[in-house]
């Protein structure tokens, strides 16, 4: 069972590929933090009861870069190789992610979209936080 102090970092649905990415995103039920699939939120909610869930949802934004622009008509490969001078170049981001964090509480799946510092000052301080893991209490006033 996770503690109230553990760092959480989850990026595929247990019992399918969802990710983040996915269309609906990935759900992290506030139980045991296992992720979920929207095709499998429902099942682990019916058979756990919890209705509290973190929906993750990443979108790829490509980036409108002109040096990047410049860069990629400069660097065309002239040998067939990977990560060598010549070659294909795989070390460039040419992606920027939008990520969005809500509320999901079922059976519903009603989406709040957090930060919401008036609503629940306790998971602002989480969402904007510098440092990953936060010292709270295991009661906490959410």
């Amino acid at each position: 069972q996770p503690q109230w102090n553990d760092r959480v970092r989850k990026v595929e649905c247990v019992l399918s590929f969802d990710t983040p990415e996915s269309p609906n995103g990935l759900f992290v039920s506030m139980e045991n933090f296992q992720g979920y699939g929207a095709d499998y939120v429902n099942l682990d909610h019916t058979r756990s009861g919890n209705p509290l869930y973190l929906n993750i949802k990443w979108k790829k934004v490509p980036k409108e870069d002109d040096a990047m622009k410049t860069d990629e008509k400069e660097a065309a490969p002239t040998k067939m190789a990977i990560g060598v001078e010549g070659g294909f170049d795989v070390e460039g981001d040419k992606f920027d992610y939008e990520k969005t964090n809500y509320l999901a509480v079922m059976p519903e799946k009603v989406l709040i979209p957090l930060p919401q510092p008036e609503v629940f000052p306790r998971l602002t301080q989480i969402f904007e936080s510098p440092t990953p893991n936060i010292q709270l209490h295991p009661v906490c006033d959410v």
